[in-house]
């Protein structure tokens, strides 16, 4: 009977544990929508890759009833996280479901009336190249995507985003959006690799004592 019952018990700390090693790998992440000065809807979306790299993406959704510069191109993208931010690179930029990366190039710094400006601490862009075409025009939605290093302090809810809009002709049109984002849920940092091995040994300890515990 003792034995049994000590085979149950084995079972569900075996179970718990996985359980938990199962929460702590799994990457969380923030996410929060918010209105732009031209109607546009800006999601932002952080996800860590651990305490200060960040995968972070802009949507942009100009199909909504509120935008009010249809026939517009997006000029560029840009968002920041951190004020500490010590490297960051483009991922990818889709409008749609159309990668239309290449169409962007990368600069760090924020968004002036020409583009990316390259000024600006904390900031990441991703501007059109030169020519307009239909893989920035607005009326549907467009999505940024950036890896971003930051300093030890990580992602500190500065979530700003940068958005600028041009005509036809480049010129631009409405307001650059300058607009703060409201943090989600704050992401918590992912265990290192080293704390997981830490504890997974620690709990194969523990079981190890409760199984010699219950056969003497």
């Amino acid at each position: 009977m003792r034995q049994a019952s000590s085979k149950r018990f084995l079972l569900g700390l075996t179970v718990a544990v996985m359980t938990a090693l199962v929460f702590m790998v799994a990457t969380p992440s923030s996410s929060a929508t918010t209105l732009g000065p031209n109607g546009e809807a800006l999601t932002l979306t952080i996800t860590p890759v651990n305490s200060t790299t960040f995968t972070v993406t802009l949507t942009i959704d100009t199909s909504v009833a509120s935008f009010t510069l249809p026939g517009s191109f997006i000029n560029a993208g840009g968002v920041k996280i951190s004020s500490s931010a010590t490297g960051s690179s483009q991922l990818t930029v889709f409008n749609g479901a159309t990668n239309v990366s290449g169409m962007f190039t990368f600069q760090a710094g924020g968004i002036n009336a020409s583009g990316c400006s390259g000024s600006g601490a904390g900031f990441v862009c991703s501007g059109a190249n030169a020519g307009q075409g239909s893989y920035n025009a607005t009326g549907g939605v467009m999505t940024f995507s950036w890896t971003i290093t930051t300093g030890a302090g990580g992602a500190n809810a500065i979530d700003s985003v940068k958005v600028e809009y041009v005509n036809a002709n480049g010129q631009k049109v409405g307001a650059i959006v300058s607009q703060f984002v409201p943090p989600g849920s704050a992401p918590p940092p992912v265990p290192e690799p080293g704390t997981l091995g830490l504890l997974g040994t620690g709990l194969v300890g523990i079981a190890g004592l409760v199984r010699r515990r219950f056969r003497s």
